[in-house]
């Protein structure tokens, strides 16, 4: 029985979070629309003036904090670039590297003959 209490708090907790930050995405635009109805209803605005302004006032609540298209194609760009580093580098890691020669070129020298008695070692 401690078992399943303990399972059941879990859940009810994940429920519960879940629901308070759905609920903090839709109920702010909610709000913020029904204030500027009630602003304008009491403005004068009328019954067919109210809804239109509370409409307006919730669809203008959803541009903030988003970027222009300019901007968001910017910040795509650099994401694309960071996230490609990081593969590059994932890549390289995986290759074993040279030794160091101090005298010579990287590549310049020429490469060992693998011979018979070399393949049987």
């Amino acid at each position: 029985m401690l078992a399943l209490g303990l399972l059941l708090n879990t859940v009810g907790l994940g429920v519960i979070c879940w629901l308070m930050f759905t609920l903090a995405v839709y109920i702010l635009p909610f709000f913020v629309a029904l204030n500027a109805g009630f602003w304008a209803y009491h403005s004068g605005a009328g019954v067919l003036g109210t809804p239109l302004v509370a409409i307006a006032v919730a669809l203008t609540m959803a541009y903030f904090g988003v970027p222009p298209p300019a901007w968001q194609q910017v910040f795509a760009c650099i994401g694309a670039v960071f996230i490609g580093g990081t593969a590059w580098t994932r890549l390289t890691i995986l290759t074993e590297p040279r030794p160091l020669d101090s005298n010579a070129a990287v590549g310049s020298g020429p490469q060992p003959v693998l011979t018979a008695a070399a393949q049987q070692k």
